[in-house]
């Protein structure tokens, strides 16, 4: 049985490649599909997008929509110490089509609210919070890549950035979940994991947001997301050494 479900998932693999565009022009005929196989469609559209295929992406909206809503039961089936069900893998895939498509593809108004309002749905009903202790915990770095927060946590500032590049001012929205986020009693470890990673980009934005709350940040995580994935310019670099940065 598990060899002839492998062999169905291939086989609708790449089918879905092959009759992408058709997928797209017909996305209503999708709504009532499994979540299962509503994730297989964002598996493939990130891959697609990876590998700079040009579709009408934004026509995905409305079965992500379908699924992820306010009341939406997704929110209740998560399984959220063992993350390995169907809802979770989908909300994971969700949040890495809007970094990827954010990213890649250069979104009007309408596509960059739509795709905002998912994300902030998605980010506040996240209840996964890394635990350093948890055995089955493997690493800031691998959670960020691998979960729904992480992909969720990166998808909000890749947001910011386009509304950034789109705007040229900041956006208040983005600054207030910021400021919330780092002055929490309980912290989110995979959200200042992002602060650090995507440090260079708020660096540009609000160089004194960084001067007054630079001793909020300070945590294992921040650091080894900036270690991790921050790109150093020269610049920054000469900045945070003004300001102690690398004596911590």
């Amino acid at each position: 049985n598990v060899i002839q479900e492998q062999s169905i998932l291939s086989s609708f693999h790449f089918w879905l490649i092959d009759n992408y565009e058709a997928v797209l022009n017909k996305i209503n005929a999708f709504f009532m599909l499994n979540i299962f196989w509503q994730d297989e469609i964002m598996i493939v559209t990130n891959q697609l997008i990876t590998e700079h295929k040009s579709y009408a992406y934004e026509k995905l909206i409305p079965l992500i929509e379908n699924t992820i809503f306010e009341d939406s039961p997704i929110w209740n089936k998560k399984d959220i110490k063992y993350p390995h069900s169907n809802e979770l893998k989908f909300i994971k895939n969700v949040s890495e089509f809007i970094s990827n498509f954010s990213s890649n593809i250069r979104l009007v108004k309408d596509t960059y609210l739509s795709l905002s309002r998912i994300a902030s749905m998605i980010f506040n009903h996240r209840k996964y919070l890394f635990d350093k202790k948890n055995p089955y915990e493997i690493g800031y770095t691998t959670r960020y890549l691998n979960s729904e927060s992480g992909k969720i946590c990166e998808a909000l500032f890749v947001l910011n950035n386009v509304y950034y590049n789109m705007n040229k001012s900041l956006n208040l929205e983005f600054w207030n979940i910021l400021n919330l986020e780092i002055t929490k009693d309980k912290k989110d470890d995979l959200f200042f994991y992002t602060i650090g990673a995507y440090l260079p980009y708020l660096y540009e934005q609000d160089k004194n947001w960084i001067d007054e709350k630079l001793n909020n940040l300070l945590r294992e995580s921040f650091f080894e997301g900036f270690f991790s994935y921050a790109s150093l310019n020269k610049n920054l670099y000469f900045y945070l050494l003004e300001v102690g940065f690398f004596d911590y």
